[in-house]
């Protein structure tokens, strides 16, 4: 064929090409340049910009534009930065010299690559996930299609970043990859080139001979990267000991960044689904949290509750209960599993649900009297049984009973309940060990009596270590200087003053911890 003969070939692609590669936010367009008028012609037009133009030398005389248009308002950076790439291989291609290859067959290749760059261009367009292993491989493929090379590969570092992978080796008849595992620290050249951007291996020194395939002499390493660093290598190789040019260079570098991208996109919607996974299972999780505000009053209105769970994430450590046995007997309880969120929220439902199913027990057993240390015992045995030593909670109950008005607790390690009385202020003593750090734990129980117009307060250290900007903690002092003024009225009252007067004193961008407050007034 003649070179005029050759010219229009390639024009053809390149229109062709252009086509595929378009779409309703970007344009790929190819113009041959005869005279100053088609110049001219490749100006903006519609309303659209062009962002990216390059001059394509066919031949003496034989010349021609290729460039890109966007809309402004729809184009996005990404694709718009892949349409780019993709621009440059084909402008790199057209000029290419073909006397050794037969027009033909570079007419396939360039119609193969158009179909494989426009499908990945479009692909970003749909909600499909990327196939990972599809997209290396297709990178690998467009290396050996577009360049002289005869094997492509790529090996990734793991989560460690201490060691290199193989992930996919694709070649023409090349003998097996060396080193499919191998330490970065005893690759030079793949360490060079994560760092360098790139390096040349040669099968006639004695370090090339042991990174390359046994029937390879050329090898070229360059660096895979996300926006955060060198993530892994690709490796392509030739059997010829021969010079890498700049334009096979700049392809492989531009396939390595595509690649890069290609995968940290990929790892973002990974990212991205196991957060939506997280939220929904947190949501449920917290289908099983005690309920947000706890109101109780007795048919006699001789008692009044009023509490609050109050969690730092969606779910929390804090457990607080009011459960009646009887007609004159009320159970309360209130607790502080370690840690936070959803770790300790498991540690508080495993006692959660415990508590309830030999509540139920004891209610349909009629107990005649609940003892609250044998309760704590129990409860510690069944935490030390299922939890490892970091996981423990600080947990006091008791009975109230209003026929003898009297309460009776055991107090395993939590902030001391607060009797307050008019006039008279009553911390109630904790000597009992926190739960779950031993199995064999004793527990003792005491007893307080109560009058009318008295409360108790229950809480967790959330209330009571609060933290001002002098890095002041609310304390005791705090929760009785914010509830007596209001021991008069309801429970409600009561719990309101006592977060009110935590909310003046805390720091209003603090990262505090679970809080919950329960109220009884009698």
């Amino acid at each position: 064929m003649s070179s005029s003969g050759q010219a229009n070939v390639t024009e053809s692609w390149l229109r062709n090409a252009c086509q595929r590669m378009s779409g309703h936010r970007m344009r790929m367009e190819y113009y041959p340049v005869v005279t100053e008028k088609d110049q001219i012609s490749t100006h903006q037009i519609d309303g659209s910009e062009i962002i990216w133009k390059r001059e394509v030398h066919l031949e003496p005389g034989r010349e021609g534009v290729m460039q890109i248009r966007i809309d402004p308002a729809q184009a996005a950076d990404h694709d718009l930065l892949k349409m780019c790439h993709f621009a440059d291989h084909l402008v790199h291609l057209a000029e290419s010299p073909r006397v050794h290859t037969p027009p033909d067959v570079n007419r396939v290749r360039a119609e193969d690559v158009a179909n494989h760059l426009a499908k990945k261009v479009t692909k970003q367009k749909v909600d499909e996930p990327l196939d990972v292993n599809r997209a290396i491989d297709a990178c690998l493929e467009s290396i050996l299609k577009l360049t002289k090379y005869r094997g492509a590969a790529f090996l990734m570092l793991d989560e460690s970043g201490q060691k290199l992978s193989l992930k996919s080796y694709v070649h023409q008849s090349l003998n097996s990859f060396p080193f499919p595992e191998r330490k970065l620290a005893d690759s030079n050249l793949d360490r060079q080139a994560m760092v360098e951007g790139y390096r040349i291996c040669r099968g006639n020194l004695s370090q090339g001979r042991l990174w390359l395939p046994t029937d390879v002499m050329t090898g070229l390493c360059v660096s895979v990267r996300f926006t955060t660093g060198a993530i892994g290598t690709i490796w392509v190789f030739d059997r010829r000991n021969r010079d890498v040019c700049d334009r096979e260079l700049h392809f492989v570098q531009s396939i390595a960044a595509q690649l890069g991208a290609d995968l940290e996109e990929r790892l973002r919607e990974l990212q991205n689904t196991d957060h939506r996974r997280m939220r929904t299972e947190l949501k449920l999780a917290a289908l099983t949290q005690p309920a947000r505000h706890i109101l109780f009053t007795d048919q006699t209105s001789s008692i009044d509750a009023h509490g609050c769970c109050m969690s730092r994430y969606d779910v929390g450590g804090d457990l607080c209960e009011i459960f009646p046995l009887s007609d004159n007997q009320l159970f309360v309880a209130i607790g502080d599993a370690s840690g936070n969120s959803l770790p300790a929220a498991m540690v508080m439902t495993a006692v959660r649900g415990a508590i309830y199913a030999m509540l139920y027990q004891i209610r349909a057993e009629s107990v005649e009297k609940f003892q609250p240390s044998e309760f704590v015992g129990r409860l510690n045995q069944m935490l030390d049984n299922l939890t490892g030593a970091h996981q423990f909670m600080t947990f006091v109950c008791g009975i109230v009973d209003l026929t003898t008005r009297t309460f009776r607790y055991c107090n395993a390690g939590h902030p001391q309940p607060i009797h307050l009385q008019p006039g008279k202020v009553e911390y109630l003593a904790s000597n009992g060990l926190i739960m779950g750090v031993d199995g064999d734990a004793y527990y003792s129980e005491s007893e307080i009596s109560f009058a009318g117009g008295d409360a108790l307060i229950f809480y967790t250290d959330g209330i009571s270590e609060a933290l001002n900007r002098e890095h002041r903690q609310f304390r005791q002092d705090g929760i009785v200087a914010a509830a007596q003024p209001r021991l008069s009225f309801s429970a409600k009252s009561i719990f309101q003053g006592i977060l009110s007067g935590v909310k003046i004193h805390q720091i209003e961008d603090s990262e505090g911890d679970d809080a919950s407050v329960l109220v009884l007034k009698f």
